[in-house]
């Protein structure tokens, strides 16, 4: 199970390991999301880019992350905003964004950026995410 590899290591990078670049990550996911993509199973909207990765853990994009009539809908508990900001190539969510709605927010300051390091994000993350799966969220 993911949370598995979270906590041993294995799903982000260990100590000795050099910082994971925009390049690298860029890489992993776009080859991550060939491979979700492939499958139309995993898919649960026809109106926005959201597919099931693991058992109450979804992949979406910005649009569903601010459609908040779409996540209350389908039961969405908890959104984790991996890049927040105002940006051109950021969602422009926070905790105000989702009041009233009973959705938890984890918003990371991203940037689309070879230079800008998403790893010291990873323990903060996957925290967010092991207390949303456990607690029965989504």
């Amino acid at each position: 199970m993911w949370r598995d590899k979270v906590y041993s290591g294995t799903l982000r990078p260990q100590i000795c390991m050099k910082n994971v670049s925009g390049i690298e990550l860029d890489v992993l996911l776009n080859e991550f999301t060939r491979t979700i993509r492939s499958n139309p199973s995993t898919r649960i909207s026809h109106v926005h880019s959201v597919d099931k990765i693991d058992y109450g853990l979804y992949l979406g994009d910005k649009y569903a992350a601010k459609d908040k009539r779409f996540l209350m809908k389908n039961g969405f508990t908890h959104v984790l905003n991996a890049a927040q900001g105002i940006d051109e190539c950021q969602v422009n969510t926070d905790n105000n964004y989702y009041a009233g709605t009973n959705i938890k927010y984890l918003g990371i300051p991203g940037h689309d950026r070879p230079s800008w390091n998403i790893s010291v994000y990873f323990e903060q993350a996957s925290k967010f995410i092991h207390n949303a799966v456990i607690n029965g969220g989504m």
